[in-house]
Formats: structure tokens, sequence, C-alpha cells
């Protein structure tokens, strides 16, 4: 079972007490020197885990099997030697039911990196907050961990959906089982909405028309739109468009 060590926030898997005034940027570096690739076109990118609680809080993440085969090292400034980043134990690194979805992200700088690194993590170690581990960052600072918000989650889940039907995604990293025959012919249907609610009124929304179309999905490229089928309700065909309100989904469903 793939376990996973958390890069950033104040329940991270590397001592806070290493964690010096310039962290985010030696981090960064350290990183993407150990485990950043060439891609197809040639331009090292470094693949991570986006690892989104239930909260809505997300985390960078890497598999400890990967950090425990390539020991990160960092520079010491002026000081003409490198060291290694110090790790908690293996036994504090996450499962994958700790969170609510895994998912990739690709970085091609380390620029790129040292600010999803800095938007995670909070602004100073040694504030009451940082010490009672709560989350401040400017990136998850908001969410409610005593609440459930898994809208990201739920966005994330449909984009490995699509690399599993591509063969683009590596199981075992996201702790998934083998992918079957079937996942390749799911269907996917694009629904679209439109409501109408008056102005300044808190009444619920009126259902002006909806739409589904069935989108063919190619091993590359976009997805092309197939049989469209269109529904207008009648019985609000004389409504004005004060305000309209207009939601797009794309849902799997299974045959």
């Amino acid at each position: 079972m793939t376990t996973y060590w958390q890069l950033t926030g104040p329940k991270s898997h590397i001592f806070r007490q290493w964690q010096q005034k310039d962290f985010d940027k030696v981090l960064a570096e350290a990183i993407f020197d150990a485990f950043a690739t060439k891609n197809e076109e040639g331009v090292r990118t470094l693949e991570l885990i986006l690892g989104i609680e239930r909260s809505g809080a997300a985390h960078l993440l890497m598999p400890y099997d990967r950090r425990r085969d390539n020991k990160v090292r960092y520079n010491r400034p002026n000081q003409g030697y490198s060291r290694e980043i110090p790790w908690k134990k293996k036994e504090d690194a996450y499962p994958a039911s700790h969170f609510a979805s895994l998912s990739p992200i690709q970085i091609e700088t380390v620029e790129r990196l040292e600010k999803l690194i800095s938007e995670r993590n909070n602004g100073h170690k040694n504030t009451k907050a940082a010490k009672q581990r709560v989350d401040t960052s400017k990136a998850n600072g908001r969410f409610d961990h005593d609440m459930d918000n898994l809208a990201r989650a739920e966005f994330e889940q449909q984009r490995c959906l699509w690399r599993l039907m591509h063969d683009k995604l590596e199981n075992v990293i996201y702790s998934l089982p083998p992918t079957p025959t079937w996942a390749k012919k799911l269907p996917v249907f694009s629904l679209a909405f439109t409501f109408w609610r008056p102005s300044q009124t808190k009444r619920l929304p009126t259902l002006l028309n909806a739409a589904i179309t069935k989108l063919e999905l190619p091993i590359d490229g976009e997805a092309r739109p197939g049989i469209t089928t269109y529904f207008i309700a009648e019985e609000n065909i004389g409504l004005k468009n004060y305000s309209e309100i207009e939601v797009n989904l794309i849902l799997n469903l299974f045959e």
C-alpha cells in the first residue's frame, strides 16, 4: 500500500525546527533537482501528488517509496557542502484514506513549485497558530477542518478518471487497483441547465431549459460532441431572464 509524505502545511513530514527563513525556496530547489524529469517535449517537469482533504484543503504530497529511494539534499549557502532534508519517521506517512482525493500535478519550474509551497505554508513558524499546528496559510487557511467541502476533491477524481481511461495514470502511485477494461468504454455526458431567478430575491431558481450531449472520447485530443437533446420547460417559457444562472456539468454514467 502506498503511503505519502506531506510537503506542505503545519502537519508536513519535514521537521519544523529545520525550516529556516528561506525554507520555501530551499525546499523547492531540492525537490525539483531530485525528482524532475524530461517530458516528451524535452522540458524538465516535476510531477507531485495533490492531496485534497475532506475540508477542501489541498497539499503537495510525495509517495514515501520515491522519497526513500532518492535522498533529497539541499545546499548550505557559503558553507561549501550539502545536507539531506530531515524527514519524519516512515510510520508517520499518511495512507490514501487520509485524503478525499489524490491526483497528479505537473510543475515545470522551480519558481512555480516555490509559489505552491509558500501558499500552503504558514508565514511564521513561531506563532501560536503554528505551534498548535493550525493551518493559517494563504491557500488553505479559509477551510473549516471540521466540515466537509468535497467539490474540489470530486473535480480531481474526474481528472483521474479521464487519465485512467487514456492510460496516463500510474495506478499504484495513487493507491488505485488495476484499471478494468470497461473503464475505457465509459460513456460521458455533458449536461447544461439555464435557471431563472428575479433579481434581489432569495426565491429558489426556476428551470428554463436543459440540454444533454453524449461526448465522443478520442484517445488523443479534445472530446467531440455527439447527439444533443434539448429540453424546454413550457410552463416557464414566458419568464424574462432578469438574472440567468447557467450550469454546465460533465458526468460519467455507467451503462
